[in-house]
């Protein structure tokens, strides 16, 4: 069980990567709401960025495009010169997150139902499912709060603990979604699109 204060302790973090320094009203409020869903019916929202998106989003007046794909380029500021990053192209988020779907359920769920794998391969394949998650980044906007509540669903999916990223780590945290970008997204975009057109 996921208790109120690891879930607020989860918000003020995850909101603090963000830059937001909120402990209430609409944004603090409907991403506890959101966390509070997940922790109660994970497999609900394991594979459903969209639904958990909507959530954390939804009653938000200023929030475009609640719970709906990008539909425009985005990117990312990146390190110290803040150098821009374009993401993924926007027609391609569709075929990329379905493909993280099937990779949710070929790398994690299945032989977790299988019994295949040990408490740390279980922990490295949910933090790989999160980074190309997050490498997708599927919405103009609240990505990594939303990425990191389906990670959560995932982990309370094959018996893992909830986990928060602190605010204090993001650097490492950051290096590491990086590093996934370099080495493991380009074959995952690659196999997604391929399937795509064929």
């Amino acid at each position: 069980m996921v208790t109120i204060a690891r879930m607020r302790f989860h918000i003020l973090n995850s909101n603090a990567i963000e830059g937001i320094r909120t402990r209430s009203g609409p944004l603090y409020d409907n991403h506890f709401y959101a966390a509070r869903a997940v922790a109660l019916n994970p497999a609900k929202f394991k594979a459903d960025p969209c639904l958990v998106h909507r959530m954390c989003f939804g009653n938000i007046q200023f929030w475009k495009d609640r719970g709906r794909l990008r539909k425009q380029p985005v990117w990312i500021g990146v390190g110290k010169n803040r150098r821009k990053q374009v993401l993924p192209h926007s027609l391609d988020v569709p075929a990329l997150l379905e493909e993280w779907a099937v990779a949710s359920d070929e790398l994690l769920f299945t032989p977790y139902q299988q019994g295949d794998l040990d408490n740390k391969e279980l922990v490295g394949r949910a933090n790989l499912l999160h980074a190309l998650l997050l490498c997708i980044h599927p919405f103009s906007d609240g990505n990594g709060r939303v990425s990191r509540l389906i990670h959560n669903a995932q982990r309370l999916t094959v018996g893992l603990p909830w986990y928060t990223v602190r605010y204090q780590e993001r650097r490492r945290y950051y290096a590491y979604i990086r590093a996934i970008e370099k080495s493991t997204f380009p074959l995952f975009r690659e196999i997604a699109l391929d399937s795509k057109s064929a």
